[in-house]
């Protein structure tokens, strides 16, 4: 997984998980935490790939290192819910947010709340990728 996500860690304790996160490379000792610069070196071995839109600039590179893995995840709750650009190019699956109440998420922005708050006024979305769809 590119980037720790305080709120998806709990869920993938129990996996072989690897983050790759600059901020906190070697600061946890039960989850290991390494430095970006060693995604090409570890990618090969993934089996799936997790990261957030803010990388998208280099999603080629990465689903280039990752080209054995069998999912390759954009999961974050700021991702657009349009998955077609990112089908484009080979995820997936697309992870985000749907907001239902447009009022109470501007409010809790406005007061410095972040998404984790959110979960009382969005809902979860996953798109999944149909390979062969007729």
């Amino acid at each position: 997984m590119i980037d720790y996500y305080t709120t998806k860690i709990e869920l993938l304790k129990g996996s072989n998980l690897t983050i790759f996160d600059n901020r906190f490379a070697g600061k946890r000792k039960e989850i290991p935490i390494l430095p970006i610069s060693e995604v090409a070196k570890r990618f090969p071995q993934a089996d799936v790939v997790i990261l957030p839109p803010t990388f998208m600039e280099k999603i080629d590179n990465y689903r280039q290192y990752a080209s054995n893995a069998r999912h390759f995840v954009v999961v974050h709750p700021t991702t657009p819910p349009l998955p077609e650009p990112f089908f484009k190019r080979d995820v997936t699956m697309v992870a985000s947010m749907m907001i239902l109440d447009s009022a109470s998420v501007f409010k809790h922005v406005m007061e410095g709340a972040g998404t984790t708050l959110f979960k009382k006024f969005c809902k979860k979305l996953s798109l999944r990728r149909m390979i062969n769809w007729i």
